[in-house]
Order: structure tokens, then C-alpha cells, then sequence
């Protein structure tokens, strides 16, 4: 998942990302993870919450499992559903 110095996460499925066009800013929410953000353009939004995919990742799946408690645990379940297993 390394592609120049910057973790990639490449999806196993598309997530479900809701957008509002309002105040001239395009408003992401992708419900699963709870993640949001707010972006000038539709690209950079949908960058953001990659990236914001990408940081969870690194925190959840990136780790040994005993550091991780047990909702931890499920959110970990998630994101390898969604993405699949680590080193594919």
C-alpha cells in the first residue's frame, strides 16, 4: 500500500459518500466511518476522506491487535471488509 512515501489505500468497493453543494463548498460525508469534510472542489473532498481512510487505516489495521480494544477491534473488522486484508 506504499506509493511514493504516502500511504495509498485502495478500496476493495466504493464507499458511500453523501455531498451537499452549499455556501460554494462541496460537503463530503462518508456515514461508515463517520468521516467528513468540507473542500472548494469535489476532488479535493474526495481526497480528504481518502487520506482521512488512509490515517485510520495506519491507526487500526496498521497495528498489532492486542493493542487495540474490543470496539477498536470491530472498527478494524470494517475497514479490512471494506479495503481487504493487509499486503494485498
Amino acid at each position: 500500500r506504499q506509493v511514493n512515501d504516502e500511504l495509498k489505500v485502495i478500496l476493495g468497493e466504493p464507499p458511500r459518500v453523501d455531498v451537499e453543494f452549499k455556501d460554494n463548498q462541496y460537503v463530503l460525508y462518508e456515514p461508515e466511518f463517520r468521516l467528513s469534510t468540507t473542500a472548494t472542489t469535489f476532488k479535493k473532498g474526495i481526497n480528504d476522506i481518502s487520506s482521512q481512510l488512509s490515517d485510520i487505516w495506519e491507526e487500526y489495521v496498521d497495528c498489532p491487535e492486542s493493542e487495540l480494544n474490543k470496539d477498536a477491534l470491530k472498527l478494524r473488522k470494517k475497514l479490512i471488509q471494506l479495503v481487504g486484508p493487509p499486503g494485498r
